[in-house]
């Protein structure tokens, strides 16, 4: 097997992880969606008057991306589309992670992530967790066209 085939199952690979992540983040996210509604008002950094449809949508848009991504995979259409859309979600996760740490957002009803219990310390570990997962999983996206225009 050569390398682009080993890099084209790491794409499908990491692809499926980051959607199954996304879509389970989702849905406990959904089964509590008051509780995840009052993690957000509690960090302070949103607007409330959206709050209650950020709560919604959030964990929908997490669902659908994550379907997106293995339907994507699975019919074979495009898996490099599908991990980009997974990164960009984590992008997303990241960038309120950093805004959270630098605006000092209280980390008392934790993130919200809907994986962690308990209050957060600090955002600053979760704002590099979430950088470091995008880049990762973006770098991973662009490595079969890599590898490909350096075998040229």
């Amino acid at each position: 097997m050569n390398v682009n085939a080993w890099l084209d199952r790491a794409v499908v690979v990491v692809a499926v992880a980051g959607a199954m992540w996304l879509i389970a983040a989702g849905i406990l996210k959904l089964e509590e969606v008051s509780a995840f509604e009052a993690s957000l008002v509690e960090h302070g950094i949103m607007p409330e008057r959206l709050i209650p449809h950020i709560a919604v949508a959030l964990p929908w848009i997490e669902v659908a991306i994550g379907a997106l991504a293995i339907y994507l995979v699975a019919m074979q259409l495009n898996g490099v589309i599908a991990l980009r859309l997974v990164a960009a979600m984590f992008v997303v996760f990241s960038a309120y992670a950093w805004i959270a740490h630098f605006a000092g957002a209280s980390g008392k009803a934790g993130c919200g992530c809907g994986f962690r219990s308990g209050q957060l310390e600090s955002w600053l570990p979760l704002a590099w967790e979430n950088s470091g997962i995008s880049i990762a999983a973006t770098l991973v996206s662009f490595a079969p066209r890599m590898a490909k225009g350096l075998a040229r």
